[in-house]
């Protein structure tokens, strides 16, 4: 059991690895992940935003992608942790 343990320690990645910088998020992702936060469900996010419940989930997995995670917990940690930026107005 020691072995198999050293094993998978000799080959973890260790937990400083540089943090990625800043998230940007656009006004619609923003609103998006504002509510998810705050309770709301997919459908009643869609219903809110008046977009369909297929763009939320779009948008959500597009976000998991650029964070570099696996499940919605996971992106919360990610957008909590490193803090999300809102867009450049311009």
């Amino acid at each position: 059991m020691v072995n198999l343990f050293n094993t998978y320690w000799d080959e973890a990645t260790p937990p400083e690895r540089p943090m990625s910088p800043d998230i940007v998020l656009s006004p619609r992702e923003a609103a998006i992940i504002a509510l998810l936060s705050s309770g709301h469900t997919d459908a009643s996010v869609a219903a809110e935003l008046g977009i369909s419940v297929r763009t939320i989930a779009y948008t959500v997995s597009d976000l998991m992608n650029r964070c570099g995670v696996s499940n919605r917990f996971q992106l919360g940690l990610v957008l909590g942790a490193h803090g999300t930026t809102p867009p450049k107005e311009g």
